[in-house]
């Protein structure tokens, strides 16, 4: 049989469990490192027969811990601070009609149906207003 772990070492343990997380950020490894914090301090006041029922003990809190909490720390810690909005199509600038298509960010894209291309001439500068749904909102200059 194995001899019990003293609770110094399973302490050790889970603080490098902790450690371990900081890089790994996934909230997985902080469960099972509180696990061994925790029955760390149980073998204080319990005495564990084997090696077996501390490591079954560190299971049972750390999947419990796992479970009841992870949820709501990724909520909480993984929200960004500010909305990043990436989408730069979304701006206003201007691009050049060329074979009935809008040259704009060096992309060709189809012209909005609502826009009667026979205002535009060929090699025509454009504003473009928005893009959506792949389409262009364009407007003479």
């Amino acid at each position: 049989m194995l001899s019990i772990m003293d609770f110094y070492t399973l302490i050790a343990i889970g603080i490098a469990l902790i450690a371990f997380e900081v890089f790994i950020y996934s909230f997985i490894l902080i469960w099972f490192a509180f696990g061994f914090i925790i029955v760390g301090v149980l073998t204080l006041f319990l005495n564990f027969s084997t090696l077996y029922w501390q490591l079954a003990t560190v299971c049972i809190i750390s999947l419990l811990l796992l479970v009841s909490f992870r949820k709501s720390f990724l909520k909480r810690f993984s929200k960004p601070e500010k909305e990043i909005s990436d989408n730069f199509f979304n701006e206003k600038g201007f691009g050049i009609i060329k074979n009935r298509k809008l040259l704009y960010k060096a992309t060709y894209w189809e012209i909005d149906e609502s826009i009667d291309l026979d205002d535009f001439n060929e090699e025509e500068k454009v504003e473009v207003i928005e893009i959506k749904a792949n389409k262009a909102v364009i407007k003479k200059r």
